[in-house]
């Protein structure tokens, strides 16, 4: 397996990268100060990459363990915005299920940096991103509207 072949993961970025939820659950039992909500270089949470490659498990249990869905990497993006480029709708569905509509929505049509969102993500995807965009466009999704300024 090529998680084996690398060796254990060196830190939680790398493990939710790998879909790797067994070094997630040690670091968590094992650490004092353990911070779900730390950051990569780029600003990044563990759940920004889950989401990005969709290990959905491993998103559902950096969620249960407390993660900000709705921080921001240094574009920008939230986890959803990675999940909708990736044309994920299950990705998204896992992440805005604890949501209520108006939070939902409010994800959905949140813009990045460069006043992109989710819902326009998908929408690049194509037939890919389908599903995704149908989903967003049910859950508050709004299309050929001005984007809010952070």
């Amino acid at each position: 397996m090529d998680a084996e072949r690398k060796g254990p993961p060196k830190d939680i970025f790398e493990a939710a990268q790998r879909g790797d939820q067994g070094y997630i659950k040690r670091i968590a039992e094992r650490t004092l100060d353990f911070n779900v909500n730390q950051r990569d270089s780029l600003a990044r949470t563990a759940l920004h990459w889950a989401a990005e490659l969709g290990h959905i498990s491993t998103a559902e249990l950096l969620i249960d363990f407390g993660v900000d869905i709705k921080a921001v990497e240094c574009n920008g993006r939230t986890a959803a915005h990675l999940a909708a480029r990736s044309g994920d709708k299950a990705m998204l569905e896992c992440l805005m299920e604890l949501l209520s509509p108006p939070e939902r929505a409010d994800m959905i049509n949140q813009t990045d940096n460069f006043g992109v969102t989710p819902l326009f993500l998908a929408r690049q995807k194509d037939k890919e991103g389908q599903a995704a965009f149908e989903y967003m466009l049910l859950n508050g999704g709004r299309m050929n509207e001005e984007p809010k300024v952070k």
